[in-house]
């Protein structure tokens, strides 16, 4: 991983000495992040999930069990995992718009500091899903 400097507070576009020395670097960076927040999400939310199934292949009539006056137990775990749900999403929007959104403005941004496009050499032909061949950017 590159090491990133802070961009400047002057405006929105960062000099050249503050983008990192390999914009593949930051790429990587930018797909390591977005991986790390993903993971997260579908822990939280797939254990959530293969909990309920768990409990209700083997327990079923516990979750019918009545905990709050006529609410069944299954009730109010699915309505936890519905909190559980839209609270990671909020936090994994609120992640991504702190932690992606920088990195990829700065990748946005690095043929305006630079002054020359990315050469279309270094991306590599790019594969053409209907004849199979490749085809130049």
């Amino acid at each position: 991983m590159s090491p990133l400097r802070q961009p400047p507070s002057g405006g929105p576009h960062p000099t050249a000495q503050q983008l990192p020395l390999d914009l593949a670097d930051e790429l990587d960076d930018i797909r390591g992040v977005q991986t790390g927040l993903s993971r997260r999400f579908l822990v939280a939310n797939g254990g959530g999930f293969v909990v309920m199934a768990v409990l209700a292949a083997t327990a079923g009539n516990l979750l019918g069990a009545r905990v709050l006056g006529r609410l069944p137990l299954g009730m109010l775990l699915c309505l936890l995992q519905l909190i559980l749900l839209v609270l990671t999403t909020w936090l994994y929007d609120r992640a991504s718009c702190l932690r992606v959104s920088p990195r990829t403005d700065r990748v946005r941004d690095w043929p305006a500091v630079t002054g020359k496009p990315p050469s279309s050499a270094s991306y590599g032909p790019v594969p053409s899903f209907r004849t199979g061949q490749g085809r130049e950017w």
